[in-house]
């Protein structure tokens, strides 16, 4: 894959270690007008697929989501996508559905046949000239696609008033909510309920993801 940017720094993403055994890389690149967060996500070919796989495939989204940039997942997951009537591949499916992705790669990509690797990205992350080249050193195709960084590039006047995602604990989060009263003992009356939910998210949020107002410009849009 090539990126239509210049990296000026990449730093890694950490993500907790996975029950169904998948491996997860998540790097964030910086460059000079846009960053983006890369996820290499892999699930053994002989590990048979549970729901444990896409509720951490749903984790590792979900966490990804949360980030202020554009965000592509790359892999080898394993599924046989080209075959839609596949209940593995239609949980796939409506997992990606659930956080409005899209799935690029359409062809085969493996010397047994079927789909296997994918570039998924949102619907506003442009992904074009997806060419996928016949195996020759690995069982695997060799996949490259242009994703153009730039997009939506204009100049802003006045501020933007945003949540620090990039700080925020996702474990931590989960922990303090489970403990909440929201949780562990909510209101009986609907009045009352929708309350203590919209002051126990406020709260929470306020305490791991802090508002920041920004001036950005042409150059500094993420």
């Amino acid at each position: 894959m090539s990126f239509l940017c210049v990296v000026s720094a990449a730093r890694e993403v950490q993500l907790p270690s996975y029950t169904s055994g998948i491996e997860v890389l998540a790097v964030c690149l910086h460059g000079a007008r846009r960053n983006v967060l890369v996820v290499v996500l892999y699930r053994s070919g002989s590990v048979a697929i549970t729901n444990a796989f896409f509720d951490d495939l749903a984790d590792v989204l979900e966490r990804a989501m949360a980030y202020l940039c554009p965000f592509i997942l790359l892999g080898d997951v394993n599924i046989h996508l080209d075959v839609l009537t596949n209940p593995d591949t239609i949980k796939w499916q409506s997992t990606l559905d659930s956080y409005g992705l899209i799935q690029h790669v359409t062809t085969s990509t493996h010397r047994a046949g079927h789909t296997i690797d994918v570039i998924v990205t949102q619907p506003d992350c442009p992904v074009n000239d997806v060419s996928v080249q016949a195996p020759t050193l690995s069982d695997h195709s060799f996949i490259t696609a242009n994703v153009d960084l730039q997009f939506g590039r204009g100049r802003f006047a006045g501020s933007i008033r945003r949540r620090q995602w990039h700080c925020f604990d996702y474990d931590a989060f989960r922990d303090d909510l489970c403990q909440s009263d929201l949780l562990r003992n909510p209101p009986a009356d609907v009045v009352n309920l929708v309350t203590c939910y919209d002051r126990t998210l406020q709260t929470l949020l306020d305490n791991y993801a802090r508002h920041q107002t920004a001036c950005p410009s042409q150059r500094s849009i993420v």
